[in-house]
């Protein structure tokens, strides 16, 4: 599958992903992200790239326009249309609350909007139960030989073990994979950009509120506008145990992967774990302390 003529405008060096990226513009003027990557990662992926492809537009929402191999087999690309705006991090601590939850709310709507689509599509793509409990099972480890701890890790690992039967009986649909404010845009209109499906995955929708804490830490009225904004309303009781199951589980397990990145994200995961392990007063509790019923 050829890639479209184009010219490159430049390079794109943000973010965590081993991908080639690039901003481009093809001959008719329009502009793009190309991703480039190992060619595995499309075989490995192509079910989910299929079904990324097929995606409803959604406004200000980037959209797969094309995937496969390209350089003779040496690379796999994905095509994305480009979304224009700035990081929304660097604007979000000088917006005004009110917008601050608003854009929260059109986050949670949007976010919807892409579990909606594909529900229970892939109905045999995994066991949910066993896949998780497995996850849950290598984050305990890689926790534990990592070499970092944090007080009352014993907590978080005890309202895991107790509470897997929660998994049992999920739907599954299509994942973001990495849905939080880091990835987002504010685009020039005020409203809310998404960006950077390269981890997309499949699964119980519910787990794609793992990132909950990146988006807290910056500001609380844009998480309890996504919470309100996903549901429409009030989450129900299930939602938030299965939230602090998720948040747990990527708690542990996100030790040994800032590890990996060295002393700076360290610094951040303990940080940030200090303030989960606050919100959620030790896992003694599953509503954390930053959400309000009524804003």
């Amino acid at each position: 599958m050829p890639l479209p003529s184009h010219k490159i405008l430049r390079t794109i060096t943000e973010g965590w992903s081993k991908d080639q990226k690039y901003l481009i513009e093809t001959d008719t003027g329009t502009k793009y992200l190309l991703r480039l990557s190992d060619p595995e990662d499309f075989e490995a992926d192509k079910e989910l790239y299929e079904l990324l492809e097929k995606l409803p537009p959604l406004a200000n929402t980037s959209q797969l326009v094309q995937t496969g191999l390209c350089n003779e087999g040496q690379n796999s690309f994905r095509l994305f249309t480009w979304i224009t705006g700035t990081p929304l991090l660097d604007h979000i601590h000088q917006i005004p609350p009110a917008k601050q939850y608003e854009l929260g709310l059109e986050a949670g709507q949007i976010l919807a909007k892409i579990h909606q689509h594909g529900i229970n599509s892939l109905p045999n793509y995994r066991d949910w139960p066993s896949y998780f409990n497995k996850k849950i099972d290598r984050n305990i480890r890689n926790y534990h030989n990592c070499g970092e701890q944090f007080k009352n890790a014993h907590q978080v690992i005890n309202y895991l073990n107790t509470n897997r039967h929660l998994l049992l009986d999920r739907p599954q649909c299509f994942h973001h994979g990495d849905y939080h404010i880091g990835n987002m845009l504010l685009t020039p209109d005020n409203k809310i950009g998404v960006i950077d499906f390269n981890r997309l995955d499949y699964g119980d929708p519910w787990e794609e509120w793992n990132r909950m804490p990146w988006n807290t830490m910056e500001s609380t009225l844009f998480s309890n506008g996504m919470l309100q904004g996903y549901f429409e309303g009030e989450p129900p009781q299930l939602f938030f145990e299965l939230m602090a199951l998720y948040i747990a589980s990527n708690q542990l397990g996100g030790f040994a992967w800032a590890k990996g990145y060295g002393e700076s994200e360290l610094k951040v995961m303990r940080e940030q774990t200090k303030l989960v392990m606050g919100w959620y007063k030790d896992f003694r509790r599953v509503i954390p302390d930053w959400y309000r019923s009524s804003i």
